[in-house]
């Protein structure tokens, strides 16, 4: 919400709807006898517009009430959980606008049935509690739905990027590196790049960059790879191109965000992919790598080392021209992260196109199918993989291809990138190889405990949902037994 004008407007008309519908009236009958049009009195119950003294006088009138109780900020307690909604600096922090949403058209919503919607507010408050959802958990959540929402393709960016691409005068197949990256910097910006050592403060171990605002300097971990150093720089690029002012200035974060700059870092990040890897000449490659009824891994690395990239940037910028330019917008994207001490393996980043896809992050402690290809790639230690996984319980496929790196906090710890294609009919005419017999096919589940697959090697736990589901169904037919 914008202002605390804006939040006076919308009590202002929720109290008049309000009263309205105690009436039973139309907008019709309040209009006619307070001298106002139905379109005026329209505006004002949506929040749209306040009203005059005279005008709010002419309705205290109508409403038998008097002017201060009308234009106080205090509801009745119909309307009281509305009070904590609109003042909740969650709501505040929100552009709704990016959902094509208008604070005024939600609170409408909302007091259509305030008492349904109190309960509603109080069981999410609660389970927020319960599970410890925090702010910065649900702006995340928020982030997400907006990718998916957009099918992670933004042609607002994409022309953006190929502006600035012709600005610097980047040719259509360079993806520009270091130097070029740094020069542009200096140039266009003042912004001058240096680096920092972990052996300073270990507690930087983890810091990728650190942007000072004061003297324009941007600081890179000096052990960053060549690839998440191209990254950085073209992030920072990205923020300053299009003027993304409110922005975390360490990476990753460190303090507490707000959803603006959440979703600022984001668009940084997707322009910065888009500059890095040209999407038309992109396109080009994946079209001749689709037309081959084989597979080849080689012909798919040797595009991806056109670009001076990270494996986690190609994939997602695979994921949006596969939406934006192929239509094949099923997708899912995950990021499964491997410790090095325990050698435990966690899914740490999950996005899901046109709809919920197995897998997705749960927060039990379950233990994740060993067969997903980004699990199965850690044993076999190979760069890339390709798989197609059929869901046991869906019995829809994937075409996955995980790509394996060693992350920035340990060499020795490992991160696996898995780009998940639903299989239907679009994407066999669009990908010729998804019938290459030489690609590893298996069924799959979300997690062991909830797994029905029977003498499953890779299980480690035994499916105790399975087992209940199979204990109830038992005690259900013993019950119809009895007389």
């Amino acid at each position: 919400m914008s202002s605390q004008t804006e939040k006076v407007k919308i009590i202002f008309g929720l109290k008049i709807r309000q009263l309205r519908l105690d009436k039973g009236l139309l907008l019709s009958d309040i209009a006619e006898r307070a001298g106002f049009s139905i379109s005026y009195l329209n505006e004002i119950e949506r929040g749209k517009k306040y009203p005059k003294t005279e005008k709010i006088m002419a309705l205290a009138r109508v409403f038998e009430t008097d002017y201060d109780s009308l234009v106080s900020l205090k509801m009745s307690s119909q309307l009281e959980p509305l009070t904590d909604f609109l003042n909740s600096p969650t709501l505040s922090a929100l552009p709704l606008h990016i959902f094509g949403i208008e604070t005024p058209d939600l609170v409408e919503l909302m007091s259509g049935t305030p008492s349904k919607i109190s309960v509603f507010i109080s069981t999410i408050t609660e389970l927020s509690r319960t599970y410890g959802i925090t702010s910065d958990d649900f702006f995340q959540a928020v982030l997400r739905a907006y990718i998916e929402h957009n099918n992670n393709y933004f042609e607002d960016l994409e022309q953006a990027a190929q502006e600035f691409r012709n600005l610097c005068g980047i040719t259509k197949i360079t993806s520009p590196n270091s130097d070029l990256l740094e020069g542009i910097l200096k140039e266009k910006y003042q912004i001058t790049v240096g680096e920092f050592s972990e052996n300073t403060n270990s507690e930087l171990k983890k810091i990728k960059s650190f942007y000072k605002e004061n003297n324009h300097k941007l600081l890179i971990n000096r052990y960053l790879t060549t690839e998440r150093r191209n990254f950085v720089l073209a992030k920072e690029i990205g923020f300053q191109y299009l003027n993304l002012k409110n922005r975390p200035f360490v990476s990753p974060s460190i303090d507490k965000e707000t959803f603006e700059e959440i979703l600022n870092n984001f668009r940084a990040s997707y322009f910065a992919g888009a500059i890095l890897i040209n999407r038309d000449v992109f396109v080009e490659r994946l079209t001749y790598l689709f037309a081959s009824p084989k597979w080849h891994e080689e012909a798919f690395l040797s595009i991806l080392q056109l670009f001076n990239t990270t494996p986690e940037v190609a994939l997602m910028r695979f994921s949006s021209v596969l939406s934006g330019h192929f239509n094949t917008k099923s997708q899912y994207i995950l990021r499964i992260q491997k410790d090095a001490a325990s050698a435990t393996q966690t899914l740490k980043k999950e996005i899901h196109l046109n709809g919920l896809h197995p897998p997705y992050l749960l927060t039990n402690p379950e233990h994740y199918c060993n067969r997903w290809s980004g699990m199965s790639a850690f044993q076999k230690e190979t760069i890339c993989s390709v798989q197609v996984s059929e869901f046991d319980i869906t019995q829809i496929s994937f075409l996955e291809i995980t790509l394996l790196k060693n992350s920035l906090q340990s060499s020795d710890n490992q991160y696996a990138i898995t780009l998940g294609i639903k299989i239907n009919d679009l994407l066999r005419n669009t990908i010729q190889f998804i019938n290459d017999t030489k690609i590893t096919r298996k069924i799959v589940n979300q997690t062991c405990e909830r797994c029905n697959i029977k003498d499953c090697l890779e299980r480690t736990s035994s499916p105790i949902f399975i087992h209940e589901k199979e204990r109830i169904s038992s005690i259900k037919e013993q019950l119809k037994s009895l007389n």
